[in-house]
């Protein structure tokens, strides 16, 4: 109903305006499918502003800047309208099913990423997709490829050898030196919050547990108050240390589960008060536990 009404009020999609009104319906409609219907009406309406000769083919500074914001919003609606295929058929049981879901998603996230080049997000869907497929190399390469765009001293640190990673003398002096250099190392304009814990959980699951790790560094040193982050940083200390050596490995316990007390904190305070954020906490220190006890070959619970 809401979708008709704003379809009536406008003359809907068939008119080259008001694609902002498809994009907030869609948040708010309770209905997948008419939230589906709102998003490939605003991105109809982007595509057609964006073929105007006045949109591709303008010498000022002011229409070059209006086009690359027209094209940044065309690659966000195309993501979120990748995200409501991939929710609205989640559930799917079919291998065939699941595949053909992600093919429609992997064919929105490439039409955003061709349509705006400098956002990590289509790249983070891309890797999503990959991730889902069983291709993790690919699914890190993406990745790779996103914090190039955004963060490029995380992925340095990625990159660098396993020594300099060392053992630390003083941890916690290190990692409040950690904290400033990876919140100073992001630029002026990182991406959302919830965007770079998404990143972060990409990134664990790429094995790429030292970029999440700075990643999370800079987010907590903006905002301590993020539960997820708190859980993330501490995954992320408990992969760094596993297969280090002794000191690494305590350390590595220690930094974990001072991240279980900063994310149990905001548990007990009621920024985050679900059971399921109990139940991660306590995975969280059983991860660093296990440092202690086999070496690290812990689960890995912490996040999600």
């Amino acid at each position: 109903a809401a979708l008709r009404a704003a379809v009536a009020a406008g003359g809907g999609a068939a008119r080259d305006d008001g694609f902002e009104k498809f994009m907030y319906l869609a948040q708010v409609l309770d209905s997948g499918a008419e939230a589906k219907e709102c998003l490939e009406a605003g991105v109809a309406i982007l595509e057609r502003l964006l073929a105007t000769p006045s949109a591709t083919r303008s010498g000022t500074h002011a229409d070059a800047e209006a086009a690359a914001h027209l094209r940044s919003q065309l690659a966000a609606a195309l993501c979120a309208l990748a995200e409501q295929v991939y929710c609205e058929d989640e559930e799917l049981g079919a291998d065939a099913e699941v595949a053909a879901m992600l093919a429609e998603c992997e064919a929105l996230y490439a039409r955003a990423a061709g349509v705006d080049a400098g956002s990590p997000e289509p790249l983070h869907g891309l890797a999503n997709v990959r991730l889902q497929q069983g291709r993790r190399d690919e699914a890190r390469a993406l990745m790779e490829r996103s914090l190039a765009i955004w963060a490029p001293d995380c992925l340095e640190e990625e990159s660098a050898p396993a020594s300099a990673a060392a053992d630390e003398v003083d941890p916690a002096a290190a990692e409040a030196a950690a904290l400033a250099s990876a919140a100073a190392s992001l630029g002026a304009e990182p991406p959302s919050i919830e965007m770079r814990v998404e990143a972060a959980k990409l990134l664990l699951e790429c094995e790429m547990a030292r970029a999440a790790r700075r990643v999370l560094r800079g987010l907590v040193a903006e905002d301590d108050r993020v539960f997820d982050a708190w859980c993330l940083l501490g995954l992320s200390h408990v992969h760094c240390a596993r297969g280090g050596s002794e000191a690494a490995r305590r350390d590595g316990a220690d930094a974990a589960r001072e991240c279980a007390d900063r994310a149990g904190a905001l548990v007990r305070e009621g920024d985050a008060y679900t059971e399921q954020s109990r139940a991660m906490v306590a995975a969280l220190v059983e991860d660093a536990d296990a440092l202690h006890t086999d070496g690290g070959g812990g689960g890995g619970g912490g996040g999600g």
